[in-house]
């Protein structure tokens, strides 16, 4: 299974301001192999032109959304990729779903139901509940499990502590990766605490999940671990992140990062 983040940053990244940043990062999105993309935000398509890679959606099959702001989904972006790829499938929440509605963007959309099982080509997808307030009270914003070529990924988007539906699920799932988001860092203090994730919450989730035992067993032995959702202001360069979170046998990921699990 093939990891390529097309964008790694927060919602506090500015692309017309920031973009000059040595290490500018875009807004987290991420594509599996060449055909299942996560979150079509308003920077992919900057990240293929900056890349040299005109051709990446070309292939593109599915894509799955985790909620309605504006970082995750953008209307723009999945009409330019329905256009490229008129079969493709947009799966998500109903408020997503309302939102390119609202846009009058029309698209091949299914709902998921949290905890379902749902087959999209080869990649076998659960979406679980997140800990995520978007404004809505309506919307439950989503985090997914994807199984595809015999090997398991979870990918964590905006969420703090998981809901405990969530870990019971993934528990027993035996990953092979995990990326989990890093809003907050070492900010412990902040206020987005209580939606997204620092690095006080990580080393707790690293030790949890980590943990076997006859009841929990969540990762596979060799189990890599990412982040990604970097608060552009409450992140050192990328260097020292990489320094601090070497000891947790953890990577930051970074806009253009690609890697094989």
């Amino acid at each position: 299974m093939k990891l390529e983040f097309l964008g790694t940053g927060a919602a506090d990244y500015d692309l017309e301001r920031d973009s000059a940043l040595a290490e500018f990062r875009r807004f987290s999105s991420m594509m599996i192999n060449d055909d299942l993309l996560i979150d079509p935000g308003p920077h992919i398509f900057h990240y293929a032109e900056t890349f040299g890679k005109e051709h990446l959606f070309d292939n593109l099959k599915t894509v799955i959304i985790t909620h309605s702001h504006e970082d995750h989904l953008d209307p723009e972006s999945v009409k330019r990729l329905s256009a490229l790829c008129p079969d493709c499938v947009f799966a998500g929440n109903a408020v997503s779903l309302e939102v390119l509605q609202t846009a009058g963007v029309e698209v091949n959309y299914r709902v998921l139901t949290p905890f379902e099982r749902y087959e999209f080509g080869n990649a076998v997808i659960v979406p679980m509940y997140a800990n995520h307030f978007t404004g809505r009270y309506d919307e439950q914003p989503l985090l997914y499990s994807v199984e595809l070529e015999g090997k398991k990924l979870y990918y964590g988007a905006d969420t703090g502590w998981l809901p405990a539906a969530t870990w019971e699920y993934i528990s027993t799932q035996q990953y092979d990766a995990m990326i989990f988001e890093l809003t907050v860092g070492e900010a412990s203090y902040d206020y987005r605490i209580f939606t997204h994730m620092g690095t006080d919450m990580l080393k707790i989730m690293l030790r949890t999940v980590t943990h076997r035992d006859r009841h929990y067993n969540a990762t596979n032995f060799g189990c890599k671990f990412f982040t990604t959702h970097h608060a552009r202001t409450l992140h050192p360069d990328h260097a020292t992140l990489a320094a601090m979170l070497a000891p947790l046998n953890v990577l930051p990921a970074y806009d253009g990062f690609i890697t094989e699990i």
